[in-house]
């Protein structure tokens, strides 16, 4: 044991070499992070994972890896590829579970330090809940990572992506595409269950299933921010017994047989802050109990025709006549910008149009002079667009 008790000179130098002496022995237990190479150290990222102590990178090498069941047993570790935000190299580094089992399971309470970036997950199918990712009672961070082409069997549910629990809390996806995954009953891309799981700036589109093909959302409370939701079948969004919150969010490009935008089921509470919905065959379908469930819109853009129980204020509701306050009935002049989809024109009448009490936050688009201190209507408007700032839309 170090003391800090000394009196005479010379008892505060031996003090001074004791104290050098527990520093050094400090900096033994603080070893730093090392760099596990797959293949060209371990030929396995599971061997690499294996032989990783807290803190180390396990940094996968492009190419193909067929790996399955892949797991991190709790341990707060990145597996990364070489160049996580260089979506060439992440399509070049690729694990791909050849339809043998889930790609990666985190199961043992992982918390946000383990982290998976910088690969494409795909070829997962499994006959239990998740096809590329399967988080229970876990909390793992998932970026720039491509989740593809992975599916579930046997009524199953969440063929990209199945996280349930905790309540309060959940894995964080951050820019990440989850495309082209599919269920054989429902929840084709993202099925949560009693998770509040978090995707920021993702992609989730051309997912599907018989049923609710898109996300599925059953006693959750989630939370969707910058994301882009396109052409799911069927049906791009259900909730449940459930209150997400989806804001500065696109839901497009849902037509005719792919199902309706939204489908409620009872205790449904889904808010929408921000968000722009166009492009698509319908709204909403209200189940059985539905009339237990309220859809929230604020300072969005919607087109279709839209249910009933559903409470709108300061939004674009185009072709449509639904009252409450601050709404306008307006074509709002979108179109593309600088590679953005369904950017607001220099004339929308949704410029400065949303909640008085709200702000921007983030001086968007570029030059058009807005009101910095009026929120802007749709997905570019509100604090969140800075987020749209950072990325390019699909």
């Amino acid at each position: 044991m170090c003391s800090t008790n000394a009196a005479t000179p010379q008892a505060r130098a031996l003090l001074a070499l004791a104290l050098l002496g527990c520093s050094n022995a400090a900096g033994l237990d603080r070893r730093p992070p090392r760099a596990l190479r797959v293949p060209s150290e371990f030929a396995t990222i599971q061997a690499a994972i294996d032989a990783a102590l807290d803190d180390d990178w396990v940094v996968v090498e492009p190419g193909t890896y067929h790996e399955s069941g892949i797991r991190f047993h709790s341990k707060p570790i990145t597996v990364r590829g070489t160049a996580p935000e260089d979506s060439s190299t992440v399509a070049r580094t690729v694990v791909d579970a050849k339809g043998q089992d889930v790609v990666f399971r985190f199961e043992a309470g992982e918390s946000r330090a383990s982290a998976l970036q910088g690969l494409t997950i795909t070829g997962g199918r499994a006959a239990e809940e998740g096809g590329g990712l399967r988080c229970v009672l876990s909390q793992p961070t998932i970026s720039h990572c491509a989740i593809v082409g992975n599916e579930t069997i046997s009524s199953t549910l969440g063929g990209g992506i199945y996280c349930a629990g905790p309540y309060d809390s959940g894995p964080l996806f951050e820019d990440c595409r989850i495309e082209g995954n599919a269920a054989d009953w429902i929840g084709g891309g993202i099925y949560t269950d009693g998770s509040a799981a978090q995707f920021r700036r993702c992609i989730i589109r051309r997912n599907e299933a018989p049923f609710r093909g898109g996300i599925v959302i059953s006693g959750s409370n989630p939370r969707f921010d910058a994301c882009w939701i396109e052409d799911n079948r069927a049906n791009a969004i259900f909730v449940g017994s459930s209150t997400p919150v989806f804001t500065n969010c696109f839901v497009v490009g849902h037509r005719a047989g792919s199902g309706a935008v939204l489908e409620l089921g009872w205790a449904a509470y889904p808010w929408f802050i921000n968000c722009t919905i166009v492009d698509n065959t319908s709204i909403c379908d209200l189940l059985g109990f539905s009339e237990y469930s309220i859809v929230n819109v604020r300072d969005s853009i919607i087109r279709e025709e839209i249910c009933t129980e559903i409470v709108v204020n300061y939004s674009n509701l185009w072709e449509q006549g639904l009252g409450g306050e601050g709404n306008i009935h307006l074509n709002p002049q979108l179109r593309s910008l600088w590679g953005y989809r369904y950017a607001l024109s220099h004339a929308s009448p949704c410029i400065d149009a949303g909640t008085p009490a709200r702000d921007d936050g983030h001086p968007w688009p570029p030059g058009y002079g807005n009101d910095p201190d009026r929120v802007d209507m749709g997905a570019y408007g509100g604090p969140g667009a800075v987020d749209w700032a950072l990325i390019n839309t699909p």
